[in-house]
């Protein structure tokens, strides 16, 4: 179980994250010990749901959170804390109000011309394989929340 020297910190992290997020953050703890989930939750913009790519990122005018960021957090919380990558499993790990804002955040990304996901910090002024990487990201984090895009998406246009 937790270490009890830290007490104190989870109930800040209650008092922030509200306590269905800190009760996760408390199971995760147990397979990660504290160093991997606060650099995480360091991460982690409650704004939007999503996580930054580093402190420097967070730290900076100019930088958001990014979907890439955001789903190789994900991937690592899942292959790290054994929990499913299909729908369902880290959802049901993450608190409701998280995952809706995620979605929302990602879902408010993607251009409804083309069905690519862009962010506003770059704009559509992308390389291919970042705009490829972005969709798959993207994609990944929809589909782990039980959520689809909102327009249909440029392989669903390619394909036809």
């Amino acid at each position: 179980m937790t270490d009890e020297r830290y007490a104190h910190r989870w109930d800040e992290a209650e008092r922030v994250m509200g306590k269905e997020a800190a009760d996760a953050m408390r199971r995760l703890y147990d397979f990660y010990g504290t160093d991997a989930l606060t650099a995480f939750a360091h991460l982690y913009d409650p704004a939007s749901g999503a996580f930054y790519y580093s402190n420097s990122a967070r730290d900076n005018a100019g930088f958001l959170p990014d979907c890439e960021s955001t789903e190789q957090i994900f991937c690592m919380l899942s292959r790290s804390c054994s929990v499913s990558d299909e729908p369902g499993g880290l959802a049901s790990a993450l608190p409701a109000a998280m995952r809706e804002k995620c979605v929302r955040f990602i879902q408010s990304l993607q251009d409804p011309d083309d069905g690519y996901f862009y962010h506003p910090q770059w704009g559509k002024k992308i390389g291919s394989s970042r705009r490829g990487r972005d969709l798959t990201s993207c994609l990944g984090i929809l589909r782990r929340f039980g959520a689809v895009p909102l327009y249909p998406t440029a392989l669903e246009r390619i394909r036809g």
